[in-house]
């Protein structure tokens, strides 16, 4: 069912029931020679019980045919295709900046959607009196050869709880509104990975941001171009990340002893490589 409560307390609008007043979301999907999981995606997509309002892909240079597929035949869909090689993050951006939605929803071409997700994240955020200015994550499921587990995100995550460990999620989880991520910038292309915690850091700085304890994303592992198996670049990452962390208005108010105790578990995170990417 179309939320058109929450689209008009987004834009104070007093004129309920029309067309306009159905907040409007837009997907992104960056994609690189995923011609076969990319239909699988796009297809997730369309099945939402919260009809989409554009889908947004980015082709990386594919060269695979995924620009033939039938699936893109939909009249949401846009189809850009970068001229070099750019990276997923950069990609993201490019999707970003053409979206008009008031609400913006990334996935991955190789990850998959329940068909409530966007339903129930935007549930979420009004339940959380959140109209403007939110984000919402969800669980997911990983499956296939190099994967299996689950995950489940607290209700609320605020700063604090995700300087040692990322307890969203993926890009694929998030919904969040269009004037946060203007405040908060874009993925920061140039880090090594964790672009999407970083992202997710920049927004804990002005707002906590909400879970759905429920699997809403299903994450395939068995794509052969995934960033988390390049250790060097996961480590690189994760300084990176924490590096930054430390230099932060909001970490730099804690205790001294508080900060001494998530620097110690940031450097046994790093030795263990166990936070989850």
């Amino acid at each position: 069912m179309h939320r058109e409560w929450f689209y008009d307390a987004l834009h104070n609008s007093s004129d309920r029931g029309s067309d306009a007043d159905v907040i409007s979301v837009s997907v992104v999907i960056p994609t690189y020679n995923r011609k076969e999981t990319l239909a699988r995606a796009i297809a997730s997509v369309q099945a939402q019980d919260y009809a989409v309002s554009e889908i947004i892909i980015v082709d990386d240079g594919s060269t695979d045919g995924s620009a033939d597929l039938p699936i893109l035949a939909d009249e949401r869909i846009t189809y850009l295709v970068n001229a070099q090689n750019l990276g997923s993050q950069a990609s993201r951006n490019r999707g970003i900046r053409q979206a008009t939605g008031d609400v913006l929803a990334f996935l991955d071409s190789d990850d998959y959607w329940r068909p409530d997700k966007i339903d129930l994240q935007l549930q979420a955020a009004q339940d959380a009196g959140l109209t403007d200015k939110f984000c919402v994550t969800c669980g997911h499921e990983q499956f296939g050869d190099n994967g299996g587990s689950r995950f489940l995100p607290p209700a609320l995550i605020n700063l604090e709880t995700v300087l040692v460990h990322n307890l969203i999620g993926p890009t694929s989880n998030i919904l969040i509104s269009r004037a946060l991520l203007d405040d908060v910038g874009h993925f920061d292309a140039s880090m090594p990975s964790c672009q999407d915690w970083e992202l997710f850091i920049r927004i804990l700085e002005q707002t906590p941001i909400i879970g759905v304890p429920e699997i809403l994303t299903y994450q395939d592992t068995d794509s052969n171009v995934r960033i988390s198996r390049n250790r060097k670049k996961v480590t690189a990452g994760h300084q990176a990340l924490f590096r930054k962390t430390r230099t932060m208005k909001d970490f730099m108010s804690l205790s001294l002893s508080k900060r001494w105790a998530i620097r110690a578990r940031q450097e046994i995170a790093l030795l263990r490589r166990s936070v989850p990417i």
